[in-house]
């Protein structure tokens, strides 16, 4: 749970992608932890959060990161004329379908037919969307989380009987406590970082970010001006290079906290790494920035890992991703075939 709390949440869209991003920050992690960890023991859980994509929290994160996106409140008039639906049918919807979560884990179908009864046929049948976004209101304040799925479909529980109560939070209040999450995982950064990370409005991103206030320190990286948490500040300063060669899984965090990602990788390699639909590659970092993209197939013949790079390695560094491919042979099984292109 400390590893998800400091990374501030693994990217979920894709359950076997959260499952890695915990795999290349955890040393033995043992294959199904994830689902043991969100579906039995309950310390985390999945719902709506950054840039209103899934994400795997600690439970006290959800409300936290959904308050600082600007709550339930941050729906407006237009976003609702988008649905053609009326606030006061807006907020019928939102309530009856709070009404309905409970611990037992629901379908979109089956909450729908719920909410249909209480509210009408024309209500319920707006939660069917695979978007969710009649959904994400509740799991912006935290009342909403997801259960675990049945079938291959999503279902949803109410927070407060799947975890127990956690901390009510105001935009006000959230706002400050996720930009020092923000900076204490990808700091130094700038606001329109911040902003672009956690998909937030641009008046929510100005309050939130006052340097003396929150203790933060401004720094330059390349000529620009950028901002890291003043107690932070020291150990960068004496951080030594780091040119081990890892493997991130695909839509990993690490890619995802700067607009400007020249520090990772070039703009030659930019539609390798950030495809077309939204889709992030697995990528091979060396020294913290992307050295080539690899994909996996686990098979009948066991685990075929092709790894594709953008530079020549030393033997150091190739040596490194191999010890990499086979650390990833041991969490979802062999034999391995590697091949290096």
């Amino acid at each position: 749970m400390a590893t998800v709390r400091a990374v501030v949440g693994l990217q979920a869209q894709v359950a076997s992608a959260a499952e890695l991003m915990l795999w290349a920050r955890t040393e033995e992690l043992q294959r199904g932890a994830l689902d043991h960890l969100l579906w039995e023991s309950r310390k985390l859980v999945k719902t709506w959060a950054m840039r209103g994509t899934l994400h795997v929290l600690p439970p006290a994160d959800a409300g936290l990161l959904g308050a600082a996106r600007g709550g339930y409140d941050a729906f407006p008039a237009n976003w609702l004329q988008y649905y053609k639906m009326t606030r006061t049918e807006f907020d019928a919807l939102i309530e009856a379908t709070r009404s309905v979560l409970s611990a037992e884990p629901l379908t979109r179908a089956e909450l729908a037919e719920r909410v249909a009864a209480m509210a009408g046929p024309a209500l319920g049948a707006r939660l069917l969307s695979s978007w969710g976004e009649f959904l994400k209101p509740l799991s912006r304040e935290g009342a909403l989380v997801n259960g675990p799925p049945r079938r291959g479909q999503a279902t949803f529980v109410s927070a407060e009987a799947w975890i127990g109560t956690q901390k009510r939070w105001t935009p006000a209040a959230a706002a400050p406590e996720a930009l020092r999450r923000y900076l204490a995982a990808w700091g130094p950064a700038a606001r329109a970082d911040y902003l672009r990370w956690l998909g937030m409005r641009v008046g929510a991103a100005r309050l939130a970010w006052e340097p003396d206030a929150l203790g933060l320190a401004e720094v330059s990286v390349d000529g620009r001006p950028a901002w890291v948490r003043a107690e932070d500040l020291q150990e960068l300063l004496e951080a030594a290079p780091d040119n081990r060669v890892r493997l991130l899984g695909p839509f990993d965090t690490w890619l995802l906290g700067h607009v400007d990602r020249s520090h990772l990788f070039t703009a030659a390699q930019r539609p390798l790494v950030s495809r077309t639909a939204g889709w992030i590659s697995a990528v091979v970092l060396r020294g913290g920035r992307v050295a080539g993209t690899w994909t996996y197939r686990k098979g009948g013949r066991g685990l075929e890992v092709a790894v594709t790079l953008f530079e020549s390695l030393p033997a150091a560094g190739r040596r490194q991703l191999k010890a990499e491919a086979e650390r990833l042979e041991a969490f979802l099984g062999g034999p391995l075939a590697l091949t290096i292109a």
